[in-house]
């Protein structure tokens, strides 16, 4: 029996084109497969008119809100997203300190020609006009304006 001898390099072109080939066939059939797709076939059925979603709104235009006084709010009457019209309130601000302001300017004028017709009085040549004028005015300075206002 005769045994079949290869040269020494067409022993190692074998070898690697063995390896060339396994490699090839491993790529095939793992990596460079076709997609596995799945067959669906269509029912029909009715669909809802809705869609959810997340996301933010935003407004087309911003109208900016402002007072012509400074202030803190007492009431407010209208919330973010309401409509409102034209003239109407959408919130009230504490005015107890205009109210105090008011009257503190009412009481000066109260007392201005007041105390204006005594300080003339107290320039008097009467004795007796001038002593109580001065009386007066001294009781008018102690008591201060919103006192005597009232």
């Amino acid at each position: 029996m005769k045994v079949l001898r290869l040269p020494a390099g067409w022993r190692k072109t074998g070898i690697f084109t063995l390896v060339a080939a396994g490699i090839f066939l491993a790529l095939k059939f793992t990596l460079l497969a076709p997609p596995a797709v799945e067959v669906v076939f269509l029912t029909p059925r009715n669909l809802a008119r809705e869609v959810y979603g997340n996301g933010t709104v935003e407004a087309k235009v911003v109208i900016p809100v402002s007072s012509k006084m400074a202030g803190r709010i007492a009431a407010l009457y209208a919330d973010q997203g309401d409509f409102v019209r034209a003239g109407q309130p959408v919130a009230k601000l504490e005015d107890e300190d205009y109210r105090q302001q008011v009257l503190q300017a009412q009481a000066q004028s109260n007392r201005t020609p007041a105390s204006q017709a005594l300080e003339e009085a107290s320039r008097s040549d009467e004795p007796q006009l001038k002593k109580a004028a001065v009386a007066a005015l001294s009781l008018l300075q102690k008591k201060g304006p919103a006192r005597i206002a009232r």
